[in-house]
């Protein structure tokens, strides 16, 4: 949705928008309370598109002003408070995400996707040592001779 669209829908949009976030103390999250996406973010439906009810938030808050990316101080992400807003790019975004601790990477049996546990991992990296092939390897554990291969040159660990 462009910013000529958004701006045309802010006399009836607005009221409506608000009606659907739990407005509290200006110091505390301003939660929304309509559908959400499933990173927690709120979802907000206008003329049968969708916008990111924090970035619609920040757009009323500023001057109509439409920027690419709206950060949250508060790390909540179905906060619409103006005021835990704040403009920023992508390297912003990043940094601050780093700087909050928010990076965290799940390795192995951590990770949902995982298909091996770090045990099975250790199993195939014996294997491995004591010269089975990746195809033998592959047709023990049910996996595909790439994903053995990447264990053997441990780019997975």
């Amino acid at each position: 949705m462009n910013l000529s669209e958004i701006r045309d829908l802010i006399p009836q949009g607005h009221k409506r928008f608000w009606s659907k976030v739990a407005v509290k103390g200006a110091d505390d999250c301003w939660e929304w309370q309509s559908s959400r996406f499933d990173n927690g973010y709120g979802k907000y439906w206008m003329n049968g598109k969708i916008v990111k009810a924090h970035r619609f938030a920040f757009f009323l808050f500023n001057d109509l002003r439409f920027v690419r990316n709206v950060l949250h101080k508060c790390d909540n992400p179905c906060c619409v408070n103006p005021l835990h807003l704040f403009e920023g790019s992508l390297s912003d975004n990043t940094q601050d995400m780093i700087a909050k601790g928010r990076n965290r990477v799940f390795v192995g049996s951590q990770n949902g996707n995982s298909k091996l546990s770090e045990v099975e991992v250790a199993e195939i990296r014996r294997w491995i040592e004591i010269g089975m092939t990746d195809r033998e390897i592959s047709q023990h554990f049910d996996l595909k001779v790439q994903h053995v291969n990447k264990i053997r040159h441990r780019r997975i660990r």
